[in-house]
């Protein structure tokens, strides 16, 4: 599967004539924000393929008027063709502005939402934001300062890429275009940049016959579990739950006989 990334910059190569040349053999294209709506909808004139984006600190032209024929995967996470997407757009908070600029806090507590989507599809394949994570490329000063808790992101889910924007990199020559934080291959999707990664449904069903036996085995253990008596359910859960919330922080107040949440 090839990826085409963009983000920050129109490319030339892309907004001119020879378009749908450059578009040829791309499976899916991936915007980090601050690219002109205009442009986005041009591209969508070329390609049938989708155009997935987050939104950057400089797109409130957006709101109420979202680019056509694309899809905005910000705060969620987005399946397409079995590749995991999580989309967490914006920039970290540098002034009075209302235009997706977030403290580290908020930040956080928009990414703690998608835990539950993140969960059902068993991870994430692609980190999709603006910004970039602290301490990993990002600025010096506070507008392109990277959130802390990206890197958490990072550390719990292990995705395969984290593409973003933002910090171009004329800023400094320094910059890298792609480099590898753990297992995870960082991308700076700065203007363009074309990478390919593994067919994830290819993959899939080259494993489907392991995780079928995997997913045997958690029936049955799930069968065992709920055909326990409501006396071992009641206390089940005042034995589990400091454990539970230990794991689980958004899990904490459930307890007692109300909890019905397999630990």
């Amino acid at each position: 599967m090839k990826i085409l990334a963009i983000s920050d910059v129109p490319s030339k190569a892309l907004w001119d004539y020879g378009t749908r040349e450059h578009l040829q053999g791309i499976d899916l294209i991936l915007s980090c924000g601050d690219l002109p709506k205009k442009y986005l909808e041009y591209l969508t004139n070329f390609t049938t393929v989708p155009i997935l984006y987050v939104h950057g600190n400089h797109d409130g032209s957006y709101r109420g008027d979202e680019p056509g024929g694309c899809i905005c995967v910000d705060d969620q996470v987005f399946v397409w063709n079995g590749l995991r997407i999580m989309g967490l757009g914006g920039c970290f908070r540098y002034n009075q502005e209302d235009t997706y600029q977030y403290t580290e806090a908020a930040m956080r507590r928009r990414a703690r939402k998608l835990w539950l989507q993140a969960h059902k599809v068993g991870g994430i394949d692609i980190l999709l934001t603006h910004a970039p994570a602290s301490g990993l490329n990002d600025g010096t000063d506070r507008a392109h300062k990277g959130f802390v808790c990206f890197n958490e992101l990072l550390d719990e889910y292990q995705p395969a890429w984290f593409v973003h924007g933002h910090v171009h990199l004329n800023y400094d020559a320094k910059l890298p275009r792609v480099c590898t934080r753990g297992n995870t291959t960082v991308i700076n999707a700065t203007e363009r940049y074309v990478f390919e990664i593994p067919d994830p449904d290819r993959c899939k069903s080259g494993n489907s016959s392991g995780a079928a036996q995997r997913n045997n085995r958690a029936s049955r253990h799930k069968t065992k579990r709920f055909r326990r008596s409501s006396a071992e359910a009641f206390f089940a859960c005042f034995v589990c739950a400091p454990s539970c919330g230990a794991r689980h922080p958004e899990r904490r107040k459930i307890t007692g006989p109300v909890c019905r949440r397999p630990c």
